[in-house]
């Protein structure tokens, strides 16, 4: 998304329901004017002089739960929250129907995320008070954070119809956008007043809004109008991402630097140009901008997430994993770095490491589908197949558009039954016509199933989109496949044993960059027999060090694809030249297997 914050108002302080004496009520009674005295203060911000009218009309006989409640509200303001609990709970044990107690009881519950304790309070406040706008504000923000996101748009919904005020709607906002109901919120504001809509916030949110669910053209005509009414560096970037977001790539940077030029450290600007670099694949130019805006925020842990994932992006997945951490560090909760510890880690081949990193992600968020694909990614490298399909049914359960699972779905059945196979790899094609994956799944699908014509046609599609994104790994494979048949094909579909039976090993070193533990956990393994595991330890020790003779040497010998072997031999003599050979690699130049 826009990395968009919509960070909530702190309304503790000045949402608490005072509640005043009646008219009906003795005007010459004592206790009421002291009482009344009490109302005074606490709206002129004395409340301590305010507690002690509030105390002594109680004293003197006025309505318990009235004083109680009131006694709760001014403790409230003066911070002491353990004490207004303490008075709205006696308010309510005098009157369970006294709605402002029930709905300042709920509001000290939600300030401290006991959201499902206030959910019930707020509901009965509501119930009994149903055109309470902060009462409503209240019951919606709790059901959104619990999840509950039907519910909570339900009951936000007349707050945009019947609101007394701009500024419920807008709190009303914040709590959609936290919750990334960003449909909703641009359609409830769609249908706001008039003047309600050239208020300038309020713009601000629909544009965003916008930009989220990907009304491109509106959000463009909703910061040109934020603009024209308010100028700002801050405005004048949003103006640009919508820019970038309409195929304005040029004028839209070009405001980006005017913005920054205008207000070098403001941290919505330097927000928007992280964004706009890191979805141009400026990564490198991203970097320092991510940095200087750690410098601000240094407690924001989407930020620390977002500078991971640019690591990440450059395959610098060794260093993209203290970023993730230092987020978890300040939001221990974030599932999506959980999830992105595990990635780096299945990246680095450490596939076992990795899968209590995508479990623990979705014991935060059961409804990740991303997590649930990552685990079952890992599982089938390992080779625990039934395992990795039922991890990848269940992402795909959750509703997910994502063709990469679809493409796991298909590889995985594809061990079994070619033919179910089919249906999995042209979910992956509608779902990403460009990508060549799903057209060579549909190849080897066609080869296993005995068309080879339909599987040379549908290799020429994947080739020819390879070619045209530039592929190289894909046009390899193409390749190998082309020249080695059905035996390429077969050692594609095993690849995930091949890999999983070395990577037991490899998840218990602590210093991942050791090529001289990799190769000797790979002699074990020619040791015990398995040539397959060892391979790729050798592999795993040569990627850390190119020029490690004892790697290279051992892949000489075992290597049994001629191609790969004339690879080491070429490696092998470069490292001869560099006067750093050694007797078994020379052994194994001779031709000694």
């Amino acid at each position: 998304g826009y990395y968009i914050y919509f960070s909530n108002y702190n309304v503790r302080l000045g949402q608490m329901k005072i509640l005043k004496s009646s008219s009906g009520e003795d005007e010459k009674n004592p206790a009421k004017e002291i009482f009344d005295r009490g109302i005074e203060l606490y709206e002129k911000g004395d409340f301590e002089e305010a507690v002690s009218s509030f105390t002594k009309a109680g004293e003197m006989g006025f309505r318990k739960d009235s004083v109680e409640n009131n006694l709760g509200a001014c403790y409230e303001q003066l911070g002491r929250f353990s004490d207004a609990r303490a008075h709205y709970g006696a308010a309510l044990l005098e009157n369970p129907r006294n709605a402002p107690a029930l709905k300042n009881m709920a509001t000290s519950l939600l300030f401290d995320g006991l959201w499902f304790d206030a959910e019930k309070l707020f509901s009965k406040a509501l119930w009994l008070d149903p055109y309470d706008s902060e009462t409503r504000l209240g019951l919606g923000t709790c059901l959104l954070r619990l999840k509950d996101v039907k519910r909570g748009i339900k009951t936000l919904r007349p707050i945009f119809r019947k609101s007394p005020s701009i500024q419920m709607v807008l709190k009303a906002m914040h709590e959609l956008g936290d919750a990334g109901a960003y449909e909703s919120l641009y359609d409830l504001s769609i249908g706001l007043p008039e003047d309600f809509r050239k208020n300038d916030e309020i713009l601000m949110f629909m544009g965003k809004a916008a930009l989220e669910v990907g009304l491109h053209a509106d959000a463009l005509e909703l910061f040109k109008k934020l603009n024209s009414r308010s100028k700002s560096a801050a405005n004048k970037s949003w103006l640009a991402l919508a820019r970038i977001a309409n195929n304005d790539q040029e004028i839209g940077m070009a405001l980006l630097d005017e913005a920054r030029r205008e207000e070098p450290d403001d941290p919505e600007v330097l927000q928007n140009l992280v964004f706009a670099l890191h979805g141009s694949d400026m990564l490198d130019e991203a970097i320092p901008i991510y940095r200087k805006l750690l410098s601000l925020s240094p407690d924001d842990w989407i930020l620390w997430n977002n500078l991971g994932n640019a690591l990440y992006n450059l395959g610098r997945y060794e260093e993209s994993i203290p970023k993730f951490v230092t987020s978890l560090e300040k939001n221990p909760d974030y599932e999506i770095a959980w999830n992105n510890i595990g990635n780096a880690l299945e990246k680095m081949g450490l596939y076992r490491d990795s899968i209590p990193y995508h479990k623990r992600a979705m014991e935060i968020d059961s409804d990740f589908d991303y997590a649930h694909h990552a685990e079952a990614d890992a599982l089938y490298l390992l080779g625990r197949y039934e395992e990795a399909d039922k991890a990848i049914s269940e992402s795909l359960s959750l509703g997910t558009v994502c063709a990469e699972s679809w493409i796991l779905k298909a590889k995985i059945t594809m061990r079994t039954s070619p033919e179910s196979a089919f249906d999995y790899a042209e979910m992956a094609a509608e779902l990403d016509p460009e990508s060549p994956e799903p057209f060579l799944l549909l190849s080897i699908c066609h080869e296993l199933s005995g068309s080879p014509e339909e599987a040379e046609r549908m290799l020429r599609k994947a080739q020819a989109l390879a070619e045209a994104s530039d592929d190289d790994e894909m046009q390899k494979t193409i390749e190998e496949i082309r020249r080695r048949g059905l035996s390429a094909i077969l050692k594609m579909l095993n690849i995930g044993q091949d890999i999983g039976e070395a990577t037991e090993d490899m998840a218990r070193y602590d210093c991942i960059d050791s090529a001289g533990s990799f190769y000797t956990d790979g002699m074990r393994l020619v040791d015990k027999g398995d040539l397959n595991g060892a391979r790729a330890l050798f592999r795993k020790a040569l990627s850390f060090d190119p020029d490690s003779a004892s790697a290279t040497a051992a892949l000489i010998r075992l290597e049994n694809d001629r191609s790969n072997r004339k690879k080491y031999i070429s490696n092998g003599l470069k490292i001869r030249a560099k006067g750093i050979s050694t007797a078994d690699l020379e052994e194994s130049l001779r031709g000694r297997r």
